[in-house]
């Protein structure tokens, strides 16, 4: 996850404007009473007619703001949860890496000392697989499986967690799972 100072350089590279010339300007049209979800569509109305993907521009300047003014924590989600992830990058086959880690989880007997909630949920596309369950502390977690080039890349995500300390936890749990399973994938 890039820094503030690496996000707010971004910005000013890709819409020709410094970001303290952002600040007051949204300062100015009053962004610091407007919610999280208005802060975009303000962003895009002052978005210099030159940016190419000014949406994408203007969610990304509400975010920096947010962060800026401390509204916003790194990591924290809209919904006030957190989020994070952690990944790891094998030779392997998109298959067979989604059947291990099924057998993986299933003869798991707990989770970062939680317990799995709900069935697993198991699905693909043509370059990805994915796997998602939910967990007994409300944590969320989605495993996407894809193939970059000739590497298999395992990514974890970790949604709807209550802390970032509970984001960290989880973060361990889940290196340890990766580790886990590079070492049968060398096998």
């Amino acid at each position: 996850m890039p820094t503030l100072k690496e996000t707010t350089r971004e910005i000013a590279d890709a819409t020709g404007r410094p970001w303290a010339d952002w600040v007051e300007l949204l300062h100015q049209a009053d962004a610091t009473n407007l919610h999280h979800n208005e802060l975009p569509s303000l962003a895009q109305t002052l978005m210099p007619a030159q940016t190419a993907d000014p949406g994408i521009w203007a969610s990304r300047i509400a975010s920096a703001f947010e962060l800026d003014a401390a509204r916003r924590r790194p990591g924290r989600a809209i919904d006030g949860t957190f989020q994070g992830f952690v990944s790891a990058v094998l030779d392997s086959d998109l298959d067979a890496s989604l059947q291990r880690w099924q057998d993986l989880m299933r003869r798991q007997e707990s989770f970062n000392s939680r317990r799995m909630i709900s069935t697993p949920v198991v699905s693909s596309s043509r370059r990805w697989r994915y796997w998602s369950a939910d967990f007994s502390d409300a944590t969320e977690t989605q495993v996407d499986i894809g193939l970059r080039g000739r590497k298999l890349t395992i990514a974890v995500n970790i949604t709807k967690a209550q802390s970032m300390d509970a984001v960290s936890e989880w973060k361990n749990f889940w290196r340890q799972i990766l580790t886990q399973f590079a070492d049968q994938d060398a096998l």
